[in-house]
């Protein structure tokens, strides 16, 4: 088709053609109708003649129409050979593109590969660096701990020595209290029991005394009562003794 198109005559030919053909229609009109004029007598003559000249426009409007599609006919082959060059120039374009984007996603496959082997390295580096740094740090939290643990302890030893320390003040000085209260609660004792034993050695003492002044009392009695048997005895006659 487009090999046909291409094969078209020139335009001015074309025209020429139209105007040509345009000419031989309108001819046949007349000729129609002065033929149709002499056959028939009874007709409108000025209805016949604005018909014949309607169709005479008409017909040269029709070649003038047929002009412009044939104008337009080859304007349409014009853009279609137009099309189908872009058409081969995209579709030559699309194959370069699509080696390139081919070469380019091998390159990127290529790439990629490259960064996943890099990739696995870094993170076999940095695993072992991770490992070494997650040593580090939990032998420096160790330290910090111990440090702290042994702060801490050595804040609880000075602690429990500040408060031994206070309770043996405070045992000390309980001590010392207790000491005087009993030294004192003893000397009270003491002195209760010193009045309690004076008081009671003192009764013993006046019991005592009155005991062995009642003993000398009743010694002095029986001392009197055979001193007076005795000189009963003396004064009695002897007598009165024998009977």
């Amino acid at each position: 088709m487009l090999h046909c198109f291409c094969n078209r005559p020139p335009m001015h030919t074309v025209q020429q053609h139209c105007q040509a053909l345009g000419e031989i229609l309108a001819g046949r009109v007349h000729a129609h109708f002065s033929s149709f004029r002499r056959a028939t007598f009874l007709f409108d003559a000025s209805a016949i003649e604005s018909l014949e000249t309607t169709l005479v426009v008409e017909m040269r409007e029709l070649a003038k129409r047929m002009f412009v599609l044939h104008t337009s006919v080859d304007t349409l082959a014009a853009e279609k050979a137009a099309l189908m060059a872009r058409l081969t120039q995209v579709q030559d374009e699309n194959a370069a593109l699509a080696a390139k984007i081919k070469h380019v996603m091998m390159d990127a496959y290529n790439q990629s590969q490259q960064l996943q082997r890099r990739m696995h390295v870094l993170t076999q580096l940095w695993e072992k660096e991770k490992g070494i740094l997650k040593s580090q740090w939990e032998a420096e939290v160790a330290e910090r701990n111990q440090m702290a643990l042994d702060r801490a302890l050595d804040e609880a030893a000075a602690r429990e020595e500040r408060y031994l320390r206070r309770m043996d003040d405070e045992k000390r000085l309980e001590m010392e209290a207790m000491r005087r209260h009993f030294n004192l609660q003893k000397d009270t004792e003491i002195e209760l029991l010193g009045n309690q034993l004076q008081r009671r050695a003192h009764h013993e003492m006046e019991a005592k005394l009155s005991a062995m002044t009642e003993e000398v009392q009743a010694d002095q009695r029986r001392k009197q009562a055979r001193t007076q048997l005795l000189e009963k005895q003396l004064l009695i006659p002897p007598s009165t003794s024998a009977s």
